[in-house]
C-alpha cells in the first residue's frame, strides 16, 4: 500500500532509509510513497495528503475588461464606487491613465476569494505612465477599494474590471493543485494556464461572454 504526501517545495528530491528515492512534481505532489517510507518522508519535512477531485461549469463568463468592478474615475484618495461584482470567481484588473506621474499611493481591496476566504490585498498605484495590473489572486466578491496615500495623479483615471483567469472553487489550505482536462463549449482544449498557487485557470480561448467552461482538477487537503 502506497500514500501520497505534499513536499514542502516542488521538484524537491528525498532519498529514504530503504533506498527508495521520490520527487515532488510542480504542484509539490509526492505520489505513492511506500509506507515503509512515510516516516522517513515526515522527518523530511512532508505531510500526507489526501487527495481530492473537483469539477466546475463556468456559463458565458464575459469577456476580460477594465470597469465593471469600479468605473474609471478621477483618482483620489477615498473609497472607491463598487458598481458591480465579478461574475464568477476571477482574477481583477486595476487600470490606471496617467497623466501626470503618481510617486505614492496605494489601492486597498477587501473581498473575498475563490476559497471562501475574506483577504484583504494591498496594491501600489506608483506609476510614470499609463497601465494595467492584474491581481493574482481570484476574486470571488469584492467588498471595498480606497486609495490612500495618493501623492501626484490627480488628472488620471483608475477603474477596476474582472480579468481572463478562472477562479477553482478549492478549499482553504490546499495544495498540489492539478487540473487535468479543460473542456470549452463542450470540446477539449489542451490545459493551459494553471496557476496553482492561486488556484486560477487561464484557458487558451479565452472568455468572450458566449464560451463555457468546464475545469476537472485534483487537489490536496492536509487530514486536521
Amino acid at each position: 500500500m502506497a500514500v501520497d504526501m505534499l513536499a514542502p517545495a516542488a521538484y524537491q528530491r528525498f532519498e529514504c532509509r530503504s533506498g527508495n528515492e521520490y520527487q515532488s512534481d510542480s504542484a509539490r505532489l509526492v505520489n505513492n510513497v511506500a509506507n515503509g517510507d512515510v516516516m522517513d518522508m515526515l522527518n523530511m519535512g512532508c505531510l500526507p495528503s489526501v487527495l481530492q477531485t473537483g469539477y466546475v461549469w463556468y456559463t458565458a463568463p464575459i469577456a476580460a475588461e477594465l470597469v465593471s468592478i469600479n468605473a474609471a474615475a478621477v483618482a483620489a484618495n477615498g473609497a472607491r464606487t463598487i458598481a458591480g461584482q465579478p461574475d464568477y470567481p476571477r482574477t481583477l484588473q486595476i487600470r490606471q491613465v496617467i497623466v501626470t506621474a503618481i510617486t505614492a499611493g496605494i489601492l486597498t481591496l477587501v473581498g473575498v476569494n475563490n476559497r471562501g476566504e475574506t483577504i484583504t490585498k494591498e496594491y501600489s498605484l506608483v506609476a510614470s505612465s499609463t497601465r494595467t495590473v492584474v491581481t493574482n489572486e481570484a476574486w470571488a466578491r469584492v467588498t471595498s477599494a480606497t486609495v490612500s496615500g495618493l501623492v501626484g495623479g490627480g488628472d488620471g483615471t483608475l477603474g477596476i474590471g474582472v480579468g481572463a483567469a478562472l477562479g477553482l472553487p478549492l478549499p482553504p489550505g490546499f495544495a498540489g493543485l492539478s487540473v487535468f482536462k479543460t473542456n470549452v463549449n463542450n470540446a477539449n482544449e489542451a490545459v493551459a494556464g494553471v496557476d496553482t498557487v492561486a488556484g486560477t485557470v487561464s484557458p487558451t480561448s479565452a472568455a468572450n461572454a458566449s464560451r463555457n467552461f468546464g475545469f476537472y482538477y485534483r487537489y490536496g487537503v492536509i487530514p486536521s
